[in-house]
């Protein structure tokens, strides 16, 4: 019994060895992936993230009721909901493939800060936007307004 566990024990560790790698190409295109799995998490909010920032814009301009303080801080939330969209895309223009940079003979240590450093972008982006969606639905929800009907011909 003590051979079993002994042998279960070296299979352990060697599958463990093998996962964990020690090639720099490999750490840093798995390091690559990670960041496009966040990436590939955020996106599809986009959509719901827009949606709510038109509703919102909605609330600004046809609520009648909005006092002075309450107007600009919807109208602050309006504009940070612009910039983290604006954050998005500029973010997924500028990211630089691992082959590029390998390309460019940069640095195992310089790619790997890189990505570290694109990641917690992706990461404050997607916070910026879930909390800044929160915020917007809470105001349309405190905030109803009825849209005009379209003018029939």
């Amino acid at each position: 019994m003590k051979i079993y566990h002994l042998f279960m024990i070296v299979v352990l560790a060697a599958v463990f060895t093998a996962c964990v790698s020690n090639d720099p190409a490999e750490q840093e295109l798995a390091l690559q992936q990670d960041v496009m799995d966040l990436h590939d998490k955020i996106m599809p909010k986009m959509g719901e993230f827009n949606k709510t920032k038109q509703k919102l814009m909605q609330v600004l301009f046809l609520a009648p009721n909005l006092d002075m303080p309450t107007r600009e801080k919807l109208s602050e939330v309006a504009g940070n909901m612009g910039e983290v969209e604006e954050s998005m895309m500029t973010w997924m223009n500028e990211l630089q493939n691992v082959k590029l940079l390998r390309g460019e003979k940069k640095s195992h240590e310089f790619i790997m800060d890189y990505l570290n450093k694109e990641k917690a972008k992706i990461e404050k982006v997607g916070a910026s936007m879930d909390g800044l969606t929160t915020a917007a639905q809470a105001a349309v929800d405190a905030h109803p307004v009825k849209l005009p009907n379209p003018a029939s011909k």
